[in-house]
């Protein structure tokens, strides 16, 4: 079909790529002009002319593009995968069907697309705080950064091992997939517009009238502007895939202690039954106390204090208290409402004694003050050898 406004030749559509016309209202608004008398000082409606070009079709390429722009920007920010629904509350009751979402390897505010005025993620180290048990559990808890993201982390030993959530240090190979596959739909459709582009600048040398060729000129020079950024979207997403591709624990995990001192990880452990990992420091153990951990099983309305690097904001401490338990996947999780949020995976949940309750690994979707930490009966299970019962 031909545009009636412009001449943009496309498949049959509701809007016309090129200008943007809603062609049934126009053809709408034409049928009401041709009943009603026309004002003396109102031009008619303008009719097309009968000339028309003949670039190739744009042909489903800008919601292609479109969708690659969305998911080139939200890769090169962050990722939060669904994790499913909370099970069953004690009484047998259901909890709402919403989704669980693990607090996915998270960016600073600036790199996720939130400028914040005098605020530093890349903190000085934390002076000692005022005396409280908290301080203990605080000065053990590390910030880890990875190739996508950033997440938390806690000393369990003397040895230089950390307990982080798996998540934190593992690229799931199903959003691997989902980067190829989108990468594969962008590339494809950027070719076809490069052909599109090629034609659309041979036609434009036949056009004679200079009114018209200044008109699809400005147009070439949009589609071709809007070209070039995909084209950087897609070298982006190119550059993360083989990133990722590339990635290694042992060569692309720091650990940022709240001394401000730095550790490579020589070795790591993942648990094949919960979102857990355990890592090993390289280089002499750091003389930081680890943590101390508990196996109690608090009160509901119990205290509680959520230690990490909510987005990237180092060494953040909320308080709220133990909301409840749920079962996910055959643990007991522990909810709480202190306040939980993207950067907060792997650190600890501790009580008022700087004690740790548990791992800080997920959030309900679309909800506030819902979060949830795995016990420390899951690390226990997963790590036997650092944790014997």
């Amino acid at each position: 079909m031909q545009c009636p406004k412009c001449g943009f030749e496309q498949p049959e559509a509701e809007t016309c790529i090129s200008c943007g016309l809603v062609i049934a209202k126009y053809h709408r608004r034409r049928e009401e002009a041709a009943t009603r008398p026309v004002d003396a000082d109102q031009p008619p409606l303008p009719v097309s002319s009968s000339w028309k070009p003949k670039p190739a079709v744009l042909a489903g390429l800008i919601p292609v593009v479109v969708l690659g722009l969305g998911i080139g920007i939200g890769w090169l920010v962050r990722d939060r995968p669904v994790m499913g629904p909370v099970a069953v509350v004690n009484d047998g009751r259901k909890t709402p069907s919403a989704p669980v979402e693990t607090l996915w390897g998270d960016q600073p505010p600036a790199a996720a697309g939130r400028p914040e005025q005098n605020v530093s993620t890349d903190a000085p180290p934390v002076p000692d705080a005022p005396q409280s048990s908290l301080r203990r559990a605080r000065n053990a808890t590390v910030f880890i950064q990875t190739p996508w993201g950033s997440g938390s982390g806690f000393l369990v030993d003397d040895s230089g091992h950390l307990v982080t959530n798996r998540h934190v240090v593992e690229y799931p190979p199903d959003k691997m997939a989902d980067l190829r596959a989108r990468i594969d739909q962008l590339e494809s459709a950027l070719k076809q517009e490069k052909g599109n582009l090629a034609q659309f600048r041979s036609d434009l040398q036949q056009v004679a009238d200079a009114d018209r060729r200044r008109r699809y000129q400005a147009q070439l020079d949009r589609r071709q502007a809007n070209y070039d950024k995909y084209r950087r979207v897609l070298d982006e997403m190119l550059t993360r895939r083989r990133r990722l591709l590339e990635y290694l624990v042992q060569y692309d995990v720091a650990v940022v202690l709240a001394d401000g001192s730095r550790f490579g990880v020589v070795d790591y452990e993942l648990s094949d039954s919960s979102d857990l990992a355990l890592l090993s420091l390289d280089g002499a153990p750091p003389a930081t106390p680890p943590v101390i951990v508990s196996d109690a099983v608090p009160d509901q309305g119990t205290p509680v204090y959520a230690i990490g690097n909510p987005a990237g904001l180092r060494d953040t401490v909320t308080s709220g208290i133990v909301s409840g338990y749920r079962s996910y996947q055959g643990f007991r999780l522990i909810q709480t409402d202190a306040a939980i949020n993207p950067g907060n995976s792997g650190g600890p949940l501790t009580d008022s004694d700087g004690r740790v309750l548990g791992v800080n690994s997920m959030i309900l979707g679309n909800t506030e003050g819902i979060g949830f930490a795995l016990p420390i009966s899951a690390v226990r299970e997963a790590f036997p050898r650092i944790f014997p019962n």
